[in-house]
């Protein structure tokens, strides 16, 4: 049997910088951090705080934000991540179908299908709305690491069709809008390419996603599949927090705090209607 190493090569480190996000919570104080919420009970620690990094990264002028140095260099060096995905993805080589060639490979020119098919899994995204979840710090870290993991399992398997979990493949897409740091980082722990393909049928994702699930949980002991809502991510970031199961008392007011975000997020967008303004996000 094939087991993952106690510690594997990382592809990500843990995450310790976090862009800034629209937070249905304005009034924690802008000192809020990791050390100032040690005095917290379990049900609140849980929840992503607001911290004055972020709120240095957006203009109170007209809210432009700006990714911090130290941020962009992390990103590069540690993740293999462009910083600005928007600059390094419309600075490619654009083209039109009359200057289109034989010589081009013909991958490249069914590009209205791939952006249908990537349509599913956004809409996937926005049903979860993770970037609104009051605990998206915990939902991306345990990301980051199922990742690393299920990018092992490559190199454990080669030949076997896996197929990710929904913030596993968060994760994946974003890695492949870096395409140059992606194939690079992927040849160096996989040995080859391994391509991102999501045209393969219902039956062999639903056989491929079992399969992929007992491999993973026989090489690691954890869970694969489960609920990414809301609730079960904040009950998570608190199990991890007192690194055992969460009591029913600390379970009901994680409950009550969750459904505090989403009735904030329902004004949200209650407010943004009535204005006339439906940003693509929303």
């Amino acid at each position: 049997m094939a087991c993952l190493p106690a510690q594997p090569t990382r592809l990500f480190p843990v995450l310790r910088h976090q862009p800034p996000r629209s937070h249905p919570r304005p009034l924690i104080p802008l000192e809020s951090d990791s050390k100032s919420n040690r005095h917290l009970p379990t049900h609140q620690k849980c929840f992503s705080p607001v911290t004055q990094s972020q709120h240095e990264a957006l203009s109170h002028d007209n809210w432009n934000y700006t990714l911090p140095s130290k941020t962009s260099a992390w990103l590069r060096s540690e993740l293999s991540i462009a910083p600005d995905l928007f600059t390094a993805l419309s600075g490619n080589e654009s083209t039109t179908l009359e200057a289109i060639t034989p010589l081009t490979p013909p991958e490249h020119i069914p590009l209205v299908d791939n952006i249908l098919r990537q349509a599913i899994f956004i809409d996937k995204m926005h049903g979860f709305l993770w970037i609104r979840s009051p605990a998206l710090h915990g939902t991306l870290t345990r990301a980051l690491a199922r990742y690393e993991r299920f990018v092992a399992l490559f190199r454990l398997h080669p030949g076997t069709t896996l197929v990710p979990t929904l913030d596993v493949d968060l994760v994946w897409h974003t890695h492949l809008c870096s395409a140059v740091m992606y194939e690079e980082s992927i040849l160096e722990r996989t040995g080859r390419y391994i391509n991102h393909d999501d045209k393969l049928g219902g039956e062999i994702l639903t056989g491929g996603f079992d399969a992929t699930g007992k491999l993973y949980e026989a090489a690691t002991g954890e869970p694969y599949g489960g609920c990414f809502c809301w609730d079960c991510e904040a009950v998570r970031s608190a199990g991890e927090i007192v690194e055992g199961d969460v009591g029913a008392g600390a379970r009901k007011k994680i409950e009550e705090k969750v459904d505090f975000y989403w009735r904030a997020e329902m004004a949200r967008r209650k407010q943004v209607l009535k204005w006339g303004v439906v940003p693509a996000c929303l």
